[in-house]
């Protein structure tokens, strides 16, 4: 389930925010990886990088 609120999070409040061009990084945090998330970001013309595995 986190997943699915972290998706609708993303579609309400950063990603309509987001200027042409940002840059999105996130943890690998499993409700990080919802299917979906990559396109609303790069809808809005930001591109999305994932911290390493191995970060603390």
């Amino acid at each position: 389930m986190a997943g699915v609120r972290f998706r609708r999070y993303a579609e309400k409040a950063p990603v309509p925010a987001m200027k042409y061009g940002s840059t999105v990084v996130l943890d690998n945090l499993s409700a990080h990886n919802v299917s979906g998330i990559r396109e609303r970001i790069a809808s809005a013309g930001a591109r999305l990088l994932y911290l390493s595995v191995y970060s603390p």
